[in-house]
């Protein structure tokens, strides 16, 4: 029997199941086993906000150097995988939230989501944007890029990426915006930690926890 050649409707059901039960890798593995397979099934790279491709149940388990590959866990089976990422060799690999991984360009200080399942990159307003307000002599010592250092990161929904850079302030964005966006200027509520969950982001601050509303 031709297994290349079942019917596109039978191919696209069982590539449906395997996104039903979060087996993002079983998929990627499913569709690059033919070029019949891949037509009729939906291109992971096509929709950077599409759900379905997110890699959820997949967590970095250290961030230690490996070349440019990191080790990733499935929670739900406990299975393991190495991916290579060459993308790490241009990139500071700011956090890693829901299984992916905040990005910041080396030379150009873009910031970037990388799926490390389907390398999906999906570009965020330039780090720049963010720069505090610092006179030219600080901009030139690269004080500004210190205080870019990245806390806490993670999906306030499906599309916004929201940042803690310490102390008291947030930043969020969403693909396409043209610069980020800050929040929580009150100085006598330090945020301490943040935690993304389940497509929020949660905010523990010395007088409440709080959730980041997107709406």
């Amino acid at each position: 029997m031709d297994w290349s050649s079942l019917p596109p409707e039978l191919i696209d059901r069982i590539a449906c199941g395997l996104l039903d039960t979060a087996d993002l890798d079983c998929y990627m593995a499913f569709r690059a086993v033919c070029h019949n397979w891949r037509a009729a099934t939906d291109d992971p790279r096509s929709d950077a906000t599409d759900p379905r491709f997110r890699p959820r149940r997949w967590f970095m388990l250290s961030n230690r150097t490996d070349g440019d590959g990191r080790r990733f866990l499935n929670l739900s089976p406990g299975a393991s995988a190495r991916v290579d990422l060459p993308e790490l060799s241009r990139h500071h690999l700011e956090a890693s939230t829901e299984g992916l991984l905040l990005l910041r360009d080396k030379a150009s200080h873009a910031v970037r989501l990388l799926n490390p399942l389907t390398r999906q990159l999906t570009s965020l307003p330039d780090a720049t944007t963010l720069q505090y307000t610092a006179s030219s002599q600080q901009r030139t010592s690269g004080y500004t890029l210190k205080f870019l250092q990245v806390f806490g990161a993670g999906l306030a929904d499906d599309t916004t990426v929201a940042l803690h850079f310490g102390g008291t302030w947030l930043a969020t964005a969403k693909p396409g915006d043209k610069q980020w966006t800050r929040l929580h200027h009150i100085w006598d509520n330090m945020i301490i930690a943040t935690l993304p969950f389940a497509g929020r982001f949660y905010c523990v601050t010395e007088k409440a926890i709080m959730v980041l509303d997107t709406s």
